[in-house]
């Protein structure tokens, strides 16, 4: 009897062992973003792509993500046409220094200066379409419908449930390649999850942007901007 308690005993205390050290993995890493003169950056939007958390750097350039483990990977979105990716695996402190507008350097957690990965580059264009114009010369059911064949580079895949797009030029972050929906300056989403929510009959001009950083991390796959009437 003793030894079936000892037993429990010892693995009850080892799961719990195991537990913490688990959680310990854990931790909050800051992140901080300096220019080539060595200043802090600020307004700069970064995520965590397992947690999904979103931020902002502060006025000395850094912030700092709650809870992130050492499998995940920080997306750093710097300027129009540059976003980077930064693994975190070690790191309790991240400090990425721009040598040029396209080398970014970070030191890594075996001490070494590491060039940051540049996963995006887009070209700053877009193209606008008047609306009303368009549907008083062709019917059409949805928005995915209407963007068919309208923008070069935007590639739509339509059926009768729900369809998706993509837009040439920018990589995806989570395995998708949708521009997010803006209509009258509020994300609704990406192009699939919103086309049937939209009454494109409302809409008096459409802009498909192949850069839209001033939606942070979440327009790195460009946007579809709506103006309503």
């Amino acid at each position: 009897m003793r030894t079936i308690v000892t037993f429990f005993c010892t693995f009850l205390i080892c799961t719990i062992a195991w537990g913490q050290q688990e959680n310990s993995s854990n931790r909050d890493i800051s992140l901080t973003i300096l220019n080539n003169r060595g200043r802090p950056v600020r307004n700069i939007v970064m995520e965590s792509v397992n947690t999904g958390q979103i931020g902002m750097t502060n006025r000395s350039g850094m912030y700092v993500f709650k809870d992130i483990s050492d499998n995940d990977s920080i997306f750093v979105n710097l300027t129009k046409s540059s976003l980077i990716k930064i693994p975190v695996t070690g790191m309790d402190s991240i400090v990425v220094t721009a040598q040029s507008s396209k080398l970014y350097t970070y030191v890594d957690n075996q001490g070494y200066d590491a060039p940051v990965e540049i996963i995006q580059s887009t070209e700053n264009s877009s193209t606008v379409l008047d609306v009303q114009d368009i549907l008083r010369k062709e019917s059409y059911n949805s928005l995915l419908d209407l963007l068919q064949g309208q923008v070069s580079g935007l590639n739509i895949i339509s059926d009768n449930q729900r369809g998706s797009s993509n837009m040439r030029g920018p990589n995806s972050l989570y395995g998708s390649s949708e521009p997010i929906v803006v209509m009258d300056g509020v994300v609704l989403g990406t192009i699939s999850e919103t086309s049937s929510m939209v009454n494109i009959f409302t809409i008096k001009t459409l802009e498909v942007q192949r850069s839209a950083s001033q939606w942070g991390v979440r327009g790195a796959n460009g946007a579809i901007i709506i103006h309503t009437r």
